[in-house]
């Protein structure tokens, strides 16, 4: 039998932190931010915007193409 790694390393799956930044900065200012939580998707803002996959629920960042 053979064992798959499926596992991803922190560069497949975050965000660069010039990337972050960008993100948490619109999320700073976005009127759906609710103590550092989102209010549309009730992440936790610093989780969601450095995770490559996620996007903001209101369309104001997209998913990192890189």
């Amino acid at each position: 039998m053979q064992i798959i790694n499926i596992t991803k390393t922190d560069e497949e799956v975050q965000v660069s932190a010039e990337e972050k930044a960008q993100r948490m900065s619109i999320c700073e200012t976005c009127e759906h931010n609710a103590n550092q939580y989102c209010g549309q998707c009730y992440c936790i803002l610093d989780v969601i915007t450095g995770l490559k996959e996620k996007s903001c629920p209101v369309g104001k960042w997209n998913v990192s193409l890189l």
